[in-house]
């Protein structure tokens, strides 16, 4: 069994659980009230308590996706602190980390505002999912530890602000290595497909970082 903890940064987001051909391991809709810190609703706060990650309403919407109209969201700033919660996973096999999200804005050198990270560490960051800007449009990027330590790997600019995407995260986990796992990411604009696409949007991602 493998625990990871799911890791809140920067931007406008509502984590939703795995789709629905999915076992759900881990389902967090913010339903809470607006105004409220998610550190009262089981998060935990990775790099202090300033200017801390609050409930925002109202939640997100996207036709198709299972939990879309559900409780609330949470608007991330590039100011703010990090949080994470637990769930655990066989570590076998493959994991699928899906949310909405909508950016309003985004920095032109990008950041990563979700990821996963073991339960042996609160910094070893992996499947690290950013935003940027890129001459106005946006575009999404995935890393599979930090930049330095294989790359972030970006789509064009071809995304647009203001409106509310699918990102499905699948981390692969492979036997044999701690450092072996592979990663891909699959976003949506419109609807959701009855399978699994042949092609990710970004990926396979891989590399030797844990």
């Amino acid at each position: 069994m493998k625990t990871f903890y799911i890791i809140a940064l920067i931007l406008f987001i509502n984590f939703g659980a795995k789709l629905s051909f999915s076992q759900v391991l881990f389902d967090e809709n913010f339903n809470y009230p607006a105004g409220d810190s998610i550190g009262a609703h089981g998060w935990n706060w990775n790099t202090g308590t300033t200017n801390t990650i609050l409930v925002t309403a109202p939640g997100l919407s996207y036709s198709g996706y299972p939990l879309s109209g559900i409780g609330n969201s949470c608007r991330l700033r590039n100011n703010g602190n990090d949080a994470y919660k637990g769930f655990t996973a066989d570590s076998i096999g493959a994991i699928y980390f899906s949310f909405m999200v909508k950016v309003d804005s985004a920095k032109s050198a990008g950041d990563y505002f979700a990821a996963l990270i073991p339960p042996t560490s609160t910094t070893l960051y992996t499947a690290r999912f950013y935003a940027k800007d890129s001459l106005g449009g946006l575009a999404f990027g995935l890393s599979k530890s930090t930049a330095g330590a294989g790359g972030i790997f970006y789509t064009g600019g071809n995304y647009t602000l203001g409106t509310t995407y699918v990102v499905v995260i699948k981390y692969i986990f492979n036997t044999g290595s701690t450092t072996d796992d592979v990663m891909n990411v699959y976003i949506f604009s419109a609807g959701l497909p009855a399978t699994e696409p042949v092609s990710p949007t970004i990926g396979p991602v891989t590399g030797t970082a844990n």
